[in-house]
């Protein structure tokens, strides 16, 4: 059974060859590493084709700049493995990353497994916990794979592409591709709500297959972004797929806790990272409100059903309130309540991103 483990390159010269190395030397043997160079300018071409002519099983591709997921594609679309992995250039593998993996999809052909991650900071390696127990998910399963289903959905873990086996056979199936997501941020959460929508064979595997490492350069550190702007695309681009698909109704406990999370992030990140006046936040606020996909959720009558299926009960209770001031039009409520919270946040996104 191999494994293909597809890495999109752009200017990633100061860290590729760990990445390279961490693959070369897993446990198990039955992979392909699949490197996409995305028109770097600077040597990690010429990098990977050095390494690439020490080891057979390293096949090098190569595109104009066109980002990240057209980059990965362009590796999905290569790729000759039953299973695809993505491993992100600056990040790198435990040594029996994909031993793991493959041991669960030995006792059965899952279509996802994800795994657990360590945060890496300089010398600092934490272990990620999550409050799940290890097995299936499944959102029309046993009292416990529904409750793993509620718990993954919402979680950061969920967000990523790396430390998880995707079937390749369900992504073609399904016609599962990341180059038509039209997103420069959060296209991986986007992909994996995407993929639940088609009922995968999940499992959830309790051992770390990723060694994350956090650089500076987040979108959240950057100042100059429109929060605003950001979340209501992501929240348009699921809307419109769940649309087009015929699979809106059925998936709302999937799309209500997106757009409130992404509410809540817009408004937090532009607080926190902008001194906003309360006139400036609540017109923010009024023009995400008015879009047609944030009206037609705040119509639904399962909004805060649907946001009351979150793990976390402090968290629904937030995006409750939250939701229900919009769908009353209490805006400049919202404002006043969030520049009041602007210390207590402060503190939160410091800790949190820190």
């Amino acid at each position: 059974m191999t494994i293909s483990v597809i890495v999109p390159v752009y200017n990633a010269k100061k860290t590729i060859k760990r990445a390279v190395e961490s693959v070369k030397k897993q446990s198990f043997l039955d992979w392909e590493l699949i490197l996409v160079d995305d028109g770097s300018t600077d040597e990690s071409l010429s990098c990977i084709c050095k390494m690439a002519k020490t080891e057979t099983r390293i096949r090098i591709l190569s595109q104009k700049n066109a980002g990240p997921g057209k980059a990965r594609q362009k590796g999905i679309e290569a790729a000759a493995g039953e299973y695809l992995f993505f491993l992100d250039a600056d990040d790198y593998l435990p040594e029996d990353a994909l031993k793991n993996l493959v041991e669960v999809i030995k006792e059965y052909p899952y279509d996802i497994v994800k795994g657990l991650y360590y945060n890496c900071r300089e010398e600092k390696k934490d272990f990620v916990k999550y409050p799940w127990t290890e097995g299936e998910v499944n959102r029309k399963g046993t009292t416990q794979q529904v409750k793993r289903y509620h718990l993954v959905k919402t979680s950061s873990a969920f967000g990523y592409l790396w430390g998880t086996l995707y079937k390749k056979t369900f992504l073609e199936k399904n016609s599962l591709v990341l180059d038509k997501i039209n997103l420069s941020f959060m296209e991986d959460t986007i992909f994996n709500l995407e993929a639940v929508v088609w009922e995968p064979q999940y499992y959830l595997l309790c051992k770390p297959v990723y060694n994350y490492v956090i650089g500076t350069g987040t979108l959240s550190s950057n100042v100059t972004q429109d929060f605003f702007i950001k979340v209501y695309e992501v929240v348009k681009e699921y809307s419109l797929y769940l649309e087009e698909k015929g699979k809106y109704k059925q998936n709302t406990d999937l799309l209500i806790p997106l757009a409130a999370r992404c509410f809540c992030w817009a408004v937090i990140s532009t607080v926190t990272h902008h001194n906003v006046t309360y006139t400036f936040l609540k017109e923010k606020i009024k023009a995400f409100a008015k879009t047609s996909e944030v009206q037609k959720i705040l119509r639904e009558e399962s909004m805060i059903s649907d946001l009351f299926l979150i793990a976390s009960k402090a968290e629904s209770l937030m995006y409750s309130v939250c939701f229900l001031l919009l769908k009353w039009k209490a805006y400049g409520l919202l404002a006043l309540m969030f520049l009041v919270l602007k210390m207590p946040m402060n503190l939160y996104v410091n800790k949190v991103l820190k």
